[in-house]
């Protein structure tokens, strides 16, 4: 990916745009992604029915959608369904289309028994797969095991210290400890995501629901107070995991703005 960050796009491969796109992915920030994903719309463009390229285009609308709290529009929906079902066809022996395709179903179609299907469809085909872990601690906390998530996340968490991803995997954990009543360590989780990524307010902002709870309200003011400094535009590794209904209103604490 990094070498071909300096070839014109109309210069490249489909399979150099699919390099550069997962080059964009694992810098996490919106920018690379909403790039990712217009590298994906110029891969497509030379082949309509790539599968690879179709898969990695729904799962950043899937991401982007996400990280802005937002409803993925019905026709970006009923196209990613089109292109997921591609991918699998065309690829059906890849753990990471199945991976992509049950977290669209569950994320956006609240398919719990389809997501489970393709949770275990990827572990047979990689068991050493690791975000599987991600997709397994997303379906129990749906189904409100919140101490399974954990037990989920955790698995993230220990083995991805230097990925990318882990302000992202923590921010999940802690989010999946506060639905718990574990308060304490939803605090430890915000406060180690914002380590990590000091410019996100989201992680403030689960830091200061958990110190609230803790019964700690001048801890918790100062963090909402350190939010509002930063940018409250939608950041990456603040996407929020799958609630269940009854514990959706966290959301609206979260989301990117001024609403905490």
């Amino acid at each position: 990916g990094d070498r071909l960050v300096g070839i014109p796009v109309q210069d490249l491969s489909i399979s150099e745009l699919r390099a550069r796109a997962a080059n964009e992915f694992y810098k996490v920030t919106m920018e690379s992604w909403e790039e990712g994903l217009a590298l994906m719309q110029r891969a497509i463009s030379l082949n309509p029915m790539d599968g690879m390229s179709l898969c990695m285009r729904a799962e950043a609308q899937l991401m982007l959608h996400g990280a802005r709290y937002e409803t993925m529009p019905d026709d970006i929906q009923k196209r990613s369904v089109e292109d997921l079902n591609t991918a699998v066809m065309q690829i059906p022996k890849s753990d990471y289309v199945i991976w992509v395709r049950g977290n669209f179903r569950l994320a956006v179609q609240e398919d719990v028994f389809g997501a489970r299907a393709d949770l275990k469809r990827s572990r047979q085909l990689n068991p050493a797969y690791l975000e599987n872990h991600e997709l397994e601690g997303q379906i129990l906390l749906r189904e409100s095991d919140f101490a399974g998530a954990d037990l989920a996340f955790s698995r993230l968490v220990e083995r991805g210290e230097q990925d990318p991803l882990q302000p992202y995997r923590l921010f999940m954990r802690g989010v999946a400890r506060y639905c718990a009543g574990n308060f304490e360590g939803a605090a430890r989780d915000a406060s180690a995501a914002y380590d990590l990524r000091p410019n996100e307010a989201g992680h403030l902002k689960l830091r200061a629901m958990a110190l609230t709870e803790m019964r700690l309200p001048e801890q918790a003011e100062a963090c909402l107070n350190a939010a509002k400094k930063l940018s409250q535009k939608p950041m990456m590794t603040t996407k929020p995991p799958v609630l269940p209904p009854d514990f959706r209103w966290v959301l609206d604490k979260l989301k990117p703005g001024d609403e905490s």
